[in-house]
This record gives structure tokens, sequence and C-alpha cells, in this order.
């Protein structure tokens, strides 16, 4: 790779990084002010209509952000023709989904166990048709690296759903204050995306075109499908089979630990799709880029997910203060098991997505649900916490698979995607084993934890730098060229 181009794709890493960092943890500010103010069973409500919301986007994206970010263009008319067929696609069937959550509303409500919330459910569907703009105007930024944009667009948002949420928070409005916030983070990021952008939406449309599309869509809008399916089913079975209050605490502390995750998760996949479906002919590349960006986030990701499992008293001290001891073992169990899924299954989408295959990764989650869905009928019967258990052991059983899939499609071999990971693994068990014992040998108190923390966090990056000084360089360059660009505005 030249020079210049890999200046560009570390430019482009470094603001995805902080754009992720911006939407995910300005949330999570606001989760921490939100979680003293109300009760769990607030957040099982916006859970529920989240379930609902969530779903609908699924299908009003349809998959075209992918495509437009993926496919090779004999040039820019033809682009603008698929983005303004994409557009008017998603945006028709927003605005049908909308009409039609509408009118069974209160069914829908019934169905989720939380008769009388139809009225949220609708006002909270007044970001389908936003998200339509979004979802064109992100592909095309994406596709130019244009990640500086989309972080802007991100910062603006997520400030004003921190101001509107909090602020509306103080006068009582429970729920809405997160609905309302939700809704004006949508509108921000549509407005600042599109007044930046040179594409707007135009009178166009061609059959022809939404054919090609959706030939390549369908399979990313099947996985995006069985992707919600295992993402909410076990909120489903927490929030009917036992009750809101377990809900609230469940899809919370969940969202908590994947904002802070998905961080480093997001910011290299969205850099690494594109940068993928550029090499895909050279197997060679094509395998490095891979194996290079599967392990930075294992660097990234293995101590973040064991500092979180040996602090899960903390975290939860710090993030949702009194009321929500429960959340531990949610936090600590669902951290470590999302490190391994991100690391090994999570980030081979790209992969699947690049090589034009994206009905592997529809595969994968199919095997997901199977294993997911008698599990979740099993765990729910026994309580709460063991619920949990099950469930986050769940989280990682498809890594076999996967790994056979990686080397059956994608020529990318299982012994190295696992030689890969040894470095990273060795290092932060050590880290992990140091943090364990200074935890068991000094007295408990906030001030004597945090220098544990942070003599942990030497640890792992002085044998980072011993024994992996590469990837270490890797990092401080990705955070280098963010603070050079960042001073050229």
């Amino acid at each position: 790779m030249n020079k210049g181009k890999s200046t560009t794709v570390s430019n482009a890493t470094a603001w995805s990084f902080f754009g992720q960092l911006v939407v995910k943890i300005m949330p999570l500010a606001t989760n921490m002010i939100l979680a003293r103010i109300f009760d769990p069973e607030v957040f099982g409500i916006v859970a529920t209509v989240t379930m609902i919301t969530s779903f609908a986007d699924i299908f009003c994206e349809a998959g075209f952000q992918r495509c437009i970010v993926c496919k090779k263009y004999q040039n820019s008319e033809d682009l603008k023709k698929d983005a303004n067929v994409a557009f008017w696609t998603n945006f028709t069937i927003s605005i049908t989904l909308w009409c039609v959550i509408s009118l069974f509303s209160n069914e829908l409500s019934a169905l989720l166990g939380h008769p009388g919330i139809n009225k949220v459910i609708v006002v909270a569907c007044v970001q389908l048709p936003i998200t339509s703009v979004i979802s064109i105007q992100t592909a095309l930024n994406q596709r130019e690296y244009g990640f500086k944009r989309i972080f802007q667009a991100q910062l603006s948002g997520s400030i004003i759903s921190f101001l509107v949420s909090v602020g509306l928070s103080f006068f009582g409005l429970g729920y809405w204050a997160i609905i309302v916030g939700t809704i004006m983070n949508c509108v921000i990021r549509a407005f600042i995306l599109s007044h930046k952008s040179e594409w707007r939406p135009e009178i166009y449309y061609s059959f022809k075109r939404l054919k090609e599309i959706f030939a390549f869509s369908v399979w990313v809008l099947l996985e995006s499908i069985a992707v919600w399916f295992s993402s909410w089913t076990d909120s489903f079975f927490v929030g009917n089979r036992l009750n809101t209050r377990n809900l609230g605490i469940y899809k919370n502390s969940q969202n908590t630990v994947n904002s802070l995750l998905s961080v480093p998760q997001y910011s290299v996949n969205n850099v690494l799709v594109v940068k993928l479906s550029k090499d895909k002919e050279n197997v060679q590349k094509f395998i490095q880029d891979y194996l290079i960006a599967q392990r930075l986030l294992a660097f990234a990701l293995y101590p973040l997910g064991v500092g979180a499992f040996i602090y899960r008293d903390l975290a939860v001290q710090i993030v949702f203060g009194s009321g929500w001891e429960d959340a531990r073992i949610v936090v600590g169990l669902w951290a470590l098991a999302s490190v391994f899924r991100i690391v090994f299954i999570s980030s081979t989408n790209a992969v699947y997505v690049s090589k034009g295959i994206p009905k592997i990764a529809f595969y994968l989650q199919i095997l997901d649900i199977i294993v997911l869905i008698p599990t979740c009928v099993y765990g729910v019967k026994l309580g709460f916490e063991s619920f949990v258990v099950i469930r986050c052991i769940t989280r990682v059983v498809t890594i076999i698979p996967n790994m056979f899939f990686m080397e059956h499609f994608c020529k990318i071999r299982a012994i190295d995607i696992l030689k890969n990971n040894v470095v990273p693994f060795i290092v932060t068990g050590i880290m992990g084993m140091f943090a364990a014992w200074a935890k068991s040998v000094t007295p408990e108190g906030l001030l004597i934890d945090f220098c544990v923390i942070f003599a942990s966090a030497f640890v792992y990056f002085f044998l980072m730098f011993a024994f992996a000084r590469k990837d270490f360089l890797n990092i401080f360059n990705i955070v280098q060229s963010f603070v050079k660009k960042s001073q050229k505005g």
C-alpha cells in the first residue's frame, strides 16, 4: 500500500474511532445521570420501544447502505442514481412502516407486555423516515473515507440528545425524556450530513437499479434481521417472563457494555469493510488487512473485557449508582463474552460483505438463533442470574463454525486466526492476573481501586510495547493522525 493510501486509511480510522467514541460515550454520560433519576422500570419501557423501532429500522435501511459502500461504479453519475433509488425506497418503506405500527400500536404494546405505551411507540417511530436520510448520507461519506464529516454529525447529535434528555428528565417526563432526546439526535445528524454533502435527493427512480441493488442487499437485510432476533430475543423473554425491572437492568447493562466495546469495534470495521472491498482481488493483501484489523481489535478489546469483569462492582457503582446492584453480573459476564464475540465473529462480517457473500453472515446468525431460543426458554425458568450466565455462554458458541466458514469461503485459515490472537491473549492474561491479585490484597476504596486500574493499564501497555511493539505503534499512529487532523481543523 502506497504512503498516500496508507495515510488516508489511517486518518479514516482515526476519525472513525473518535466518531464512535463520541456517539457511544455521550449516551453513556446521559445514562449515568438518568440512572440516578429514574427507576430501572423506565429503562425497561424504553427498551421495549427500542425493540420495535430498531426492527423497523432494518427494513427502512434494507441493506442498501452496505451496497453503496461496497459496489464498484463506473462513474459518479451511476453512484448518484443508485443513491436516489436507495433513498426513495428507504423513505417509502419508513413512512409505510410508521403508518402500520401506528395502526397496530395497541396490539404491539400488549404483545410485548406493556399495554398502554402505544402513544410512546407511535412518537418514537418519527425517527424512521429521518434515518433513511442518515443511512444514505453516511454510506456516501464512508465510501470516500469521509469519517470526519460523520464524526461532526455524531458529535452534534449526541450533545443535543444529552442536553434534551437530561433537561426534560428534571421536569419529570420519565421515558419521554429519553425518547425525545433520541429523536433530536436523529434530526441533528440528518441535518448536518445533508448540509455538508454534495448529494441531494433528486426525483429519479429505476426499478432496474432497485433490482440490482436488492440482489446484493437482500443477504445483508436478512442478516440484519437475524442480528436483531439474536439481540432482542433474550430481552423479550426477560420482559415477558420476568418483569420490567429485570428488563431495564438487563438491557441497560447490555447497552452500557456494548457502547464501550463498540467504539473500537465499529471504528475499525467501518474502515475495514471499505478497505477490503477495494483489495478483494488481491488475496494475500485481503487476508493481511483482515488479520491486522482483527489483531488491533484484540489488543483494544481483551483488556476492556477482563477489566470490566474484575471491576464489575466498581463499574456499576460509577455508571448506575445505588439500586442497580443486580446489574453487576450482567456487566461483568456480558463484557467478557462480548470481547471474544467481536474479535472472532463480528469482525468477520466485513470480510463476508466485501467478498460479496453476506449470506454466510446470515447463516451464522441463524445458527446463533437456533442455539439462543431454547437456551432462553430454559434459562428464564431458573431466574435472572442463571439466565444471564447461560445467555453469555451462548454468545461465543458460534466461534468454531465461523472459523470454518472463514477458511472454506475466504481462504483465511483458522490456525492463522488463532495464532493472531496468542500475544494479545497472553498479555491480557498477565494483566488480568495482576489486577485480580492487586484487588485481593489491597483494602476496599474508590481511590485504591482506581490506582490498581491505572497500575494494571501500565502493566498492559508495558507488556504490549515489549512484545508487540508494532501493534503498539499502529495504535499510537492512529491517535497521532487524529490529533494532527484535528489541529488542521
